[in-house]
């Protein structure tokens, strides 16, 4: 076959150069829209207040709060079955959550002779809503 009668690669390159600038701008517009709502609501936790308590799991407990520079946080404390000495536990919930879904980890702990103490964080559960820094 001569040689003038040969396909050139171009064509083919040029495809796939096409393609793949399509699929790079896809993902890029993709992540900049995910970018801006995420931003637009990352500060704005939803409110989520503790629909149970300790009373709801059979443990003892205290009320109490726990002072941060934006405020004063609801806490509960919840001491060592029988008053035994032991080590404290702190526990923290995640985001757009509150201190009782930290109730079935505190459960174990208690069983096991911690004293636990969880919180509802700023701008989550019982506290007011607020602008979180991000």
């Amino acid at each position: 076959m001569p040689s003038s009668f040969r396909m050139s690669p171009r064509p083919i390159v040029g495809r796939r150069t096409g393609v793949a600038t399509i699929a790079a701008a896809g993902a890029a517009a993709a992540a900049y829209r995910f970018a801006v709502l995420y931003r637009g609501r990352a500060g704005f936790p939803q409110q989520h207040p503790p629909r149970f308590s300790p009373v709801d799991f059979g443990l003892p407990f205290e009320e109490t709060v726990v002072g941060s520079p934006g405020g004063r946080l609801p806490a509960w404390f919840v001491p060592a079955r029988g008053g035994a000495r032991g080590p404290a536990v702190l526990l923290v919930h995640g985001w757009e959550s509150a201190r009782d879904r930290t109730l079935p980890n505190i459960r174990l702990l208690n069983a096991a002779g911690f004293h636990c103490l969880t919180f509802d964080v700023r701008g989550h559960g019982a506290n007011p809503p607020e602008e979180l820094p991000v």
